[in-house]
């Protein structure tokens, strides 16, 4: 016996079970055999197959299809695999009932795709109801026969619960039996036990957007649809139905194949495409210079392999996309992961990484010892990515290129919030319960509960709390949707619908419904075509360079590694620059002072979990502050460019090659053995390396130290090829930064266009570099920011309200001519259709400012010019005329008392102050020596500054202390300050978001002050 009809969460918000705890209650229980049998989909069918197959058990794999006979008869069919072909057909099925605007299987597709499947037709059916009620059996035998015509394996499915009625079961079986098909048990089970019913109703309530009721108790059907164990299943089912179930279970032995490593072919004849490869390796070469022993020894390894491990074809396929995007203005990344070790790739030109003169290992990459799918992923513009994989389409048809599905979960507070607006229960009482809740993303409810005090305060003292909390719990974790892989594509020679399940997006998109983990373990081949946010930033650059200077620059030779732009890293404003620009990197960089290119490769290796806490030591080493050792003098040439400390896999690797002999195919095994902390492996890796160092003439003792260091370092050391290729686009961006400082603050302002915060910190950063700013204007700016000398003027796309559309009626109207006046503005843009809202928005703005008329006094008379500027509506107008129309009179414009906070508008319509910074007044009124936040050094040094409070928490740092971490603000720039002692502590009940404070800081780095007093402006000194 077992569970048939058994929906999980991948039939989305419909129900409690998910895969792996459909295998342990199967496990539990001890049941021979498992189902599946999702609504129209397969999502969750490969990794239900694999953990059936890790814990010997039976999987049953079946698909829930609504079939459509006509236009007004769909039923839901279950149909089960009985083998791997079985499994193809439903693949098929499952494709074809998710094409683009299709909801429902139909019957014409039944026949084609049946031989290996059974088909079992559900009991609790209306239209079976109905019919057999109204002994309606000539139609009913009709349609029935039509089935068996299709499937030589039929079953009715029999579902009994508590007060179901019996009188209709029994007509509904011996209606089969009249018909020769015989009723199996078909427990249905959309939740694990009875006491999920209530969350599969609120389940259903979130898909459905409505709010929480009991109806969904009040069907016995809903109720006991859950898993039962074998006991309760012999209580529900006759001895007949159960035997029926064991026959199709033994009918069944289903498996899914491994793919084939199979692409679409490049050339027919396999000798013809290494051949090929070989030629143009060869050929790029002798353009570059490099036809040495050296790099012809790498390359005839490097392609030896390649055509070893069957991957000429994906070599050329990546090589033509890649070719395709440089050909058509699409900016590529110089490499990304372990690419970058193949000179063959290089070559290419699919990475622009010189693996020798990089020092890089393409054993890291391919290894014949480690059978792998080759992993080439590549960085494009993010705004054209998608252009990129049109061409793929249209290269090779959308069916044989699909995008990876993913899935949303139900998070932590996602979980809360849908759980309460079922509950009905306010959005402000949500809001300050969240806001109690811990930031770490990987904390589940229940541990928030548990670890985090205030979490557990809060709810303790509203039950309303304790039961939205008990009920969200019980949804966390359950898919909610499924969605698209933000890089992974899928290539396959044949269709790719017919090898996995997949869903029409639209007329040419095909979405695996697989996720990346179960598409690579059946062997189709991923690949990464990543959209990077910095190469549209760097391209954008480029191009105004160009433009500017007529410098026509590249990714690959833009000139950066020059002493200027390592002094202005080491001075840590390194704000918009690629994987420099968080607080504790900014710090890092300037106590590190990077003086080369290798500096800035090994610091964004070493700054991540693990190995951080050998950056201090780095840094001294890198200083003289602390002496360089190593084990032994042949570590030296291999450690002295990262100071004596292993950083990167590749040197583990050229360790245990030069010291124990290893091939680099071994060394990158053994690598990978000591990563997995497998005590007995690590034994079996121990003893084999002490050997070899031993047998290569080393001492023992220095062994078995050298292999402890090897294996502390295992898990930290990081991709060096990978670290390098972002090394090259960070220090890109600096570049810019340095040589083109305007360029570069121009494109971040509109790439942050709808960040506020972000284009503040912009602004304040360019400022501090003498970059002045410019209020909109009507008559002389863009759509977006442009550069005029060393000044920015803002867009008339920034301003709210006004955004692109208006503006760029604005700028298609100035092609006429400069507006003349106010008056010459009113009247030729209203006949535009410019609105009230939009000329305050012009106003508040300073976009006006050029007609020399104060803001107050546009205001006071917008009626008045409104009025005026629709006179003309319907007259024809040649522009700077309106003084020709005498009979039009002129409105004087008339002083008018008015209450507005003219800088308020001013950031409210601009996102920021651009006259004066409110608290720049306030420091010139109170004449004390506040410092600058943007004047805050490196220097050790107790100040006052004055600022806004942008953000203040109470929290805990690393070792579990209690600290208040306040954000503050002033007219110069953003700073993060940190106070630990109980009298600071004590302020987090007196202090709150916007308040305007006067702080006694004591300076230890920029990134790290802390608070010694602080006092609200106008209160009491705490």
């Amino acid at each position: 016996m077992f569970n048939l009809r058994v929906h999980t969460d991948n039939t989305f918000l419909s129900s409690t079970i998910t895969v792996s705890k459909l295998i342990q209650y199967t496990l539990k229980y001890r049941f021979p055999a498992v189902a599946i049998c999702d609504v129209q989909n397969m999502h969750g069918v490969a990794e239900f197959y694999h953990l059936c197959l890790k814990n010997q058990i039976k999987p049953v794999i079946g698909v829930e299809f609504y079939v459509s006979f006509d236009e007004e008869m769909t039923i839901p069919l279950l149909l089960f695999a009985k083998n791997a072909f079985g499994y193809q057909q439903l693949v098929q099925l499952t494709s074809l009932v998710n094409q683009y605007q299709v909801r429902t299987l139909d019957k014409k597709y039944l026949k084609m795709y049946s031989q290996h499947l059974i088909c079992v037709i559900p009991s609790d059916q209306p239209y079976f109801i109905e019919n057999i009620k109204e002994q309606a059996f000539l139609k009913l035998n009709s349609w029935l026969e039509s089935l068996k015509a299709i499937y030589s394996d039929l079953y009715f499915g029999i579902y009994r619960y508590k007060h179901c009625d019996e009188t209709y079961l029994q007509t509904f079986k011996e209606w089969g039996m009249q018909q020769n098909v015989f009723s199996l048990a078909m427990q249905n089970a959309f939740h694990l036990s009875s006491k999920d019913t209530i969350i599969v109703n609120l389940l259903d309530c979130i898909k459905n957007q409505t709010k929480a009721n009991k109806d969904f108790l009040n069907h016995p059907a809903m109720v006991e649809a859950y898993l039962k164990d074998e006991h309760d299943l012999k209580v529900m089912y006759d001895e007949d139905e159960r035997k029926q179930l064991q026959k199709m279970m033994h009918q069944i032995d289903v498996s899914i194949p491994h793919l084939p490593f199979a692409l679409p072919s490049t050339l027919k004849d396999k000798k013809q495409t290494i051949d090929l490869l070989a030629s143009q390796c060869q050929k790029r070469l002798l353009e570059l210079n490099l036809n040495t022993i050296e790099y012809q020894t790498r390359l005839q390894n490097e392609l030896q392999v390649i055509d070893q491990m069957g991957f000429v074809d994906y070599f050329f396929i990546v090589a033509d996309y890649v070719h395709y995007a440089k050909t058509h203005d699409i900016m590529v990344g110089p490499g990304r992961g372990s690419a970058g070790s193949s000179l063959v790739a290089y070559l290419l030109e699919i990475t622009s990484i010189d693996p020798i003169q990089y020092r890089l290992i393409f054993e890291r990459f391919l290894n014949v010892a480690r059978v792998s799918m080759p992993d080439i992923d590549i960085d494009f513009l993010d705004v054209k990515r998608d252009q990129v994989i049109a061409y793929l389409k249209e290269k090779y048809g959308y069916r044989h290129v699909s995008q990876i599905g993913t899935f949303s979960t139900l998070g932590p507070k996602g979980a809360i919030r849908d759980m309460a607006r079922v509950l009905s229960m306010n959005t402000d009482e949500v809001d300050y319960l969240l806001s109690f809740y811990p930031k770490k993303e990987d904390l589940s409810i229940t541990q928030a509960y548990k670890q985090v005090e205030a979490f557990k305060d809060i709810v303790d003292r509203h039950q309303k709390y304790k039961q939205l909390i008990a009920l969200a719990s019980q949804i966390e974790g359950l898919k909610r949707q499924s969605g698209i892989h933000a890089a992974g594509v899928v290539l396959y020679k044949d269709s790719i619908d017919a090898a996995v399940p997949t869903i029409q997006i639209n007329e040419n998109t095909l979405v695996t419904q697989y996720d990346y983990k179960q598409i690579e373990k059946l062997g189709l081949v991923k690949m990464d075509l990543l959209g990077l946010k910095n190469l549209t930033i760097i391209d954008a650059c480029l191009h105004l360079i160009q433009q500017e200077t007529q410098q026509n620059y590249t990714l690959d030779t833009f000139p950066y590694d020059q002493k200027e732009v390592y002094d202005f890293l080491a001075t840590g404003n390194t704000m918009g620059i690629f994987q420099l620009e968080s607080v504790g990197m900014k710090r890092t960089i300037q106590e590190l002072k990077p003086t080369c290119f290798e500096d800035i490769v090994s610091l964004l290796a070493i700054y991540r979990p693990g190995p951080m806490k050998n950056i201090h030591s780095f840094i001294a080493r890198k200083h003289h502050q602390e002496p360089i050792t190593y084990l032994h003098e042949d570590l030296k040439e291999i450690l002295e460019p990262t100071y004596g400390i292993i950083v990167y896999q590749e040197q583990i690797m050229q360790i245990v090659q030069k010291i124990a002999n290893y091939t680099y195919s071994e060394a990158d095994l053994f690598r990978r053995a000591i990563g997995k902390k497998d005590s007995q492996e690590l034994q079996r890796q121990k003893e084999r390396f002490i050997q070899s160092c031993v047998a290569n003439h080393y001492p023992m003792d220095f062994a078995i130290a050298l292999f402890a260091l090897i294996e502390k370092f295992a898990d930290y050391g990081f991709n060096r090829a990978h670290s390098v290729g972002y090394a090259k686009i960070a220090m890109v961006m600096a570049a810019i930064k340095v040589f083109y400082p305007a360029i570069f603050y121009k494109t971040l302002l509109e790439m942050n266009a709808d960040s506020d915060q972000k284009k503040l910190l912009l602004l304040q950063e360019a400022q501090y570099f003498h970059i002045q700013l410019e209020f909109p204007s009507v008559n002389d700016s863009a759509l977006h920011y442009t550069i005029q000398s060393n000044r920015l003027r803002v867009g008339l796309g920034e301003i709210a309200t006004i955004k692109a559309t208006m503006a760029n009626q604005i700028l298609e109207e100035r092609k006429e001519g400069l507006f003349l006046d106010i008056y010459d503005f009113m009247i030729r843009m209203i006949k535009r259709n410019l609105s009230m809202a939009q000329f305050e928005a012009l106003v508040y703005s300073g976009a006006l400012d050029c007609f020399k008329i104060k803001r107050p006094l546009l205001i006071a008379n917008q009626q008045n010019l409104f009025e005026y500027g629709n006179m003309f509506i319907d007259l024809p107008y040649q522009i700077h005329d309106y003084q020709s129309y005498d009979y039009l009179p002129i409105p004087l414009l008339k002083q008018q008392e008015m209450q507005i906070d003219w800088l308020a508008k001013e950031k409210e319509y601009l996102g920021f102050y651009l006259s004066v910074h409110p608290i720049k007044k306030i420091k010139e009124k109170m004449n004390l020596p506040f410092v600058d936040i943007v004047h805050l050094s490196n220097e050790k040094q107790k100040v006052s500054i004055l600022g806004k409070i942008n953000k203040i928490e109470f929290k805990k740092n690393k070792s579990g202390k209690d600290m208040l971490v306040v954000q503050l603000e002033d007219d110069t720039g953003n700073v993060t300050l940190y106070g630990f002692s109980p009298t600071i502590l004590n302020l987090r009940d007196q202090l709150f978001k916007k308040d305007l404070v006067v702080v006694d800081v004591d300076v230890q780095s920029k990134t790290f002050i802390l608070i010694q007093r602080m006092q609200k402006i106008g209160g009491k000194e705490t």
